[in-house]
């Protein structure tokens, strides 16, 4: 995600700290906390600490709203019209004693945690101590370290708008634009001051502010396996706010008596104290990162989002019409158009399979709780999630040597618990879309041949979604009888270690065809 690196612009117009002066005693020079995360593998700040930029004489350095100047004097223009970290030494509140950023932890307001925000490089020994994560990132970017003795613990970072003990009126912004990345979740929170709080009460003042969310933009490995997280684009993202926008329900239908003002998000940005963005764990192992880019005032344009779509990511159209040889894809419903399917209801019916040997099995979870009325309808809301058959497979040797499991089709339906045996030696061959984090392969279930000796043709392990195509003499070389007497197709996994994971999305069916059977084009993508 970070892998762009700025180079040539002088540490001081990116970050510093100010220094004391009489009429800012509440902005101290920091220092980088020395320890063990005092080093390349990534440097944190406790809580509350300011992060600015100062000029080496102690004088504030300030940036025009046209650009500033890089160590060559060449003018760098500006992308962001509040914050951009390629000019910007701190957003532009035009007071040169706010505007910082501040990091935050789950100490704040008197609890005990010590959950952290993390940096990616080491912190320079200088007065700008974060300009080193601002050339490595072009922004602000992070991870954050959890305090797991906590109770839903979590961490992040403020921009510091208003001086201690008083507040600031930034309404004639109309509201923020942030573009960023990240792997979290982020709660953006309008800070306000708040008095009349019961200190016996289990409200927290984050409940109090009005809030908005920042959803995650990049795909980072957390998702279900389905086909269009497989097309999720991984870049930046512009998501805008109106003050109005933000929502004070927390607080509002709290059943705790508050005796203070319930702030709307336009009284808020009236007396505003900071912007706040919050980061809660859930349950992270995987090491996830965020990247804020910019901040600008409201000015939303056709390649940003109004708030609350971010979470959509992308929404993927794909297009309906194939050739005739493409029998299923993902937006066709729980059944594969064999032919036979006028025949019976169960003919071309999709369904897990599992052949394992003796008490062991292939275990699949599913991104979705599995309903329907009918037996053949089960996979419906799976295969609508999915844009395909999507789930993530482990496997139970249970003493043997292997378990194997996946997705089948059959032809032309059962008779008496057995498939129904058909010709569909006109089909050529099959074509397959899948996408597989462990080597699968195609089976095929034909008459009068043992299971254990079944044709099988082998499908490589892929990083997306990826087409293969066989010929009847591929999957069966020198059988001329290949295909006359096929009752089902099965897309297999096998495992031969216990609890083994594997993550995988069958996408398409077809009859063979040399340039491919479904037409899976790069599809449209938008945020509305």
């Amino acid at each position: 995600m970070f892998r762009r690196i700025l180079g040539g612009v002088i540490s001081a117009l990116l970050l510093g700290v100010i220094a004391c002066s009489d009429d800012n005693p509440s902005v101290p020079f920091v220092e980088p906390i020395a320890g063990e995360n005092s080093s390349s593998a990534g440097t944190h700040f406790s809580d509350d600490r300011v992060i600015g930029s100062s000029s080496s004489d102690g004088g504030v350095i300030e940036s025009s709203s046209n650009g500033a100047l890089s160590s060559s004097g060449a003018v760098k223009a500006r992308r962001y019209n509040l914050w951009d970290p390629a000019v910007d030494y701190k957003v532009n509140t035009g007071d040169d004693s706010t505007g910082f950023w501040r990091t935050f932890g789950d100490d704040l307001f008197g609890q005990q945690g010590k959950s952290k925000v993390v940096f990616p490089v080491e912190l320079e020994n200088s007065l700008t101590p974060l300009a080193s994560v601002f050339k490595h990132c072009d922004g602000l970017c992070g991870s954050v370290e959890f305090d797991t003795s906590m109770f839903k613990p979590w961490a992040g970072f403020e921009i510091q708008l208003a001086r201690d003990g008083a507040t600031a009126d930034v309404s004639s912004w109309d509201g923020i634009c942030v573009t960023y990345e990240s792997d979290y979740w982020m709660y953006v929170y309008l800070k306000v001051n708040i008095d009349g709080i019961d200190s016996n009460s289990e409200i927290l003042p984050f409940e109090a502010y009005p809030v908005g969310i920042l959803n995650i933009t990049a795909n980072g490995g957390s998702f279900d396996p389905t086909l269009r997280d497989l097309y999720w684009i991984n870049e930046p993202k512009t998501v805008c706010a109106k003050w109005s926008n933000f929502d004070i329900t927390h607080w509002k239908y709290s059943q705790y008596s508050i005796n203070r003002q319930v702030y709307t998000g336009e009284e808020a940005a009236k007396e505003i104290v900071s912007i706040m963005f919050k980061i809660d764990s859930r349950g992270d192992v995987d090491k996830r990162t965020f990247n804020i880019r910019g901040i600008s005032t409201y000015e939303p344009d056709e390649s940003s989002y109004d708030w609350g779509f971010a979470n959509d990511g992308v929404n993927v159209e794909f297009p309906y019409d194939d050739s005739l040889t493409c029998m299923w894809k993902g937006v066709d419903g729980t059944h594969v158009k064999t032919g036979y399917n006028d025949r019976s209801r169960y003919a071309g019916w999709l369904e897990q399979f599992d052949e394992s040997p003796g008490d062991a099995y292939a275990h699949v979870e599913y991104p979705v709780e599995l309903s329907g009325e009918f037996e053949y309808e089960v996979y419906g809301g799976l295969i609508e999630t999915c844009l395909g058959f999507c789930g993530t497979m482990d496997f139970i040797l249970k003493g043997a040597e292997y378990a194997i499991g996946g997705v089948s089709f059959n032809i032309a339906g059962f008779n008496d618990g057995d498939y129904v045996f058909e010709d569909i030696q006109d089909w050529g061959g099959v074509c397959v879309t899948y996408y597989s984090e462990k080597e699968a392969y195609l089976n095929f279930v034909v008459k009068d041949v043992p299971y254990e000796n079944s044709p099988k043709v082998a499908l490589p392990k892929s990083k997306g979604l990826v087409e293969k195509c066989f010929t009847w003499n591929e999957i069966a070389p020198n059988d001329p009888d290949m295909g006359r007497a096929v009752g089902a197709i099965q897309f297999a996994i096998k495992g031969t270690a216990g609890y083994e994971k594997c993550r995988f999305n069958l996408a398409g069916i077809g009859k063979y065809s040399v340039n491919g059977a479904c037409s899976f084009e790069t599809p449209a993508i938008s945020g509305n």
